[in-house]
């Protein structure tokens, strides 16, 4: 077993694969901006600050840092936190990473497949990439994770989709107006959403651990990326309510969400082409099966 060290390991992503690393018999440390016990080390982009102690004996680290990009309204203000969160941190972990002397072999970087563009056709790893606000934090935020990467030192890009988990995330946001009557499809509901259940990520991330030939870009989503109109009645038919409210409108998504209304009606059917090739198996292929699993 080895040494894992997560930066960002306290969000809904981080705690399960936290968890799930330890019942396998890793020895899990934390970078955090709140330190709370031995297992934690300081890590802030705000104040500058990075506890190099954290690298001692440490063989992988997974980057996740970065603020919830679906939690708060796209000010100016807080699109500046989504950037510095995961750019200024990245770039401040992988300095001192190559300045401190260390046994790390493996880094491992989320991002996201915002950083594509929106297309009809199916995208894979070597896709176009975007121009919007989210896609240019991806590029920078992947740019500076690559930095890790020397001769002895693998780096793997994981670019998640949406995230399914009944403990947070989308599909609280989405369900709970349906379960009060008022639920409604997003725009024109045409769009497709990409999506990864919280299981599959961590067996992903553990999965790049263990495969030391893995090094790149890779998509973390499943094969079924669904429409918005198909989301939103397939969660009202598991819930038994009727959909009665109409499409919600585009410019009324601006005045409650700010930019990141982009993010709501992106349209993305994302393949993992690189999983696929390497006939890696999802627990969860399709949205149904998480409704089912996940929703009650």
């Amino acid at each position: 077993m080895s040494k894992i060290l997560i930066a960002g390991g306290t969000g809904m992503v981080g705690t399960a694969l936290e968890e799930d690393l330890k019942a396998d018999g890793h020895e899990i440390t934390l970078f955090t901006r709140n330190p709370k016990n031995k297992n934690h080390f300081l890590l802030n982009y705000q104040t500058k600050e990075i506890d190099t102690k954290a690298f001692e004996g440490v063989s992988t680290i997974i980057n996740l840092a970065g603020a919830n990009v679906g939690t708060k309204r796209w000010s100016d203000a807080y699109k500046k936190e989504i950037y510095d969160s995961r750019v200024l941190t990245t770039q401040m972990l992988v300095q001192a990473l190559n300045s401190t002397p260390n046994q790390v072999k493996t880094f491992i970087s989320a991002s996201a497949i915002g950083v594509y563009q929106n297309a009809k056709e199916p995208i894979n790893e070597e896709s176009e990439l975007g121009k919007d606000f989210l896609a240019q934090v991806c590029i920078d935020w992947e740019k500076e994770a690559l930095k890790a990467q020397t001769i002895e030192r693998r780096v793997a890009i994981v670019r998640i989709g949406i995230v399914m988990s009944k403990k947070g995330g989308f599909l609280p946001k989405i369900s709970t107006p349906i379960k009060w009557f008022v639920g409604a499809s997003l725009g024109t509901g045409k769009q497709m959403t990409s999506m990864i259940h919280i299981d599959d990520l961590v067996h992903i991330f553990k999965y790049i651990h263990n495969n030391t030939s893995l090094t790149g870009v890779i998509n973390a989503c499943n094969n079924n990326a669904e429409s918005n109109n198909k989301l939103t009645h397939a969660i009202a038919k598991k819930l038994h309510r009727p959909i009665l409210s109409p499409p919600i409108p585009i410019w009324i998504l601006k005045i409650l969400f700010g930019d990141f209304v982009a993010e709501l009606i992106a349209d993305k059917d994302v393949i993992p082409s690189r999983l696929n090739k390497l006939n890696y198996t999802f627990k969860f292929e399709n949205f149904q099966q998480i409704i089912d699993s996940d929703l009650a």
